[in-house]
């Protein structure tokens, strides 16, 4: 299951922030140098589906904001109910 992730690194308070429009939202603590944010988001996205990190692939966006996650073996269905979101 492929999902967009919107990050906003440097914040003061780390946490998921929910969903809008389709967009898993984060708060980092992690500045954006050296891939510290992306492993940091890696490790919360792990923590909130419940996979390990290595099934968690950065496939987009590497070196911004906006990203695009490869969840290996994780179909939407799955992802919604983990999310606790509707249809």
């Amino acid at each position: 299951m492929e999902i967009k992730v919107r990050v906003n690194p440097r914040a003061s308070r780390r946490r998921f922030r929910g969903v809008e429009g389709g967009t898993l939202r984060f708060d980092l603590n992690s500045p954006p140098l050296r891939g510290e944010a992306n492993r940091e988001l890696v490790e919360m996205v792990s923590d909130l589906l419940g996979v390990s990190r290595s099934r968690i692939k950065i496939t987009g966006g590497e070196r911004g904001r906006e990203k695009r996650l490869l969840v290996e073996g994780m179909d939407g269905a799955t992802l919604k109910k983990t999310l606790r979101l509707e249809g």
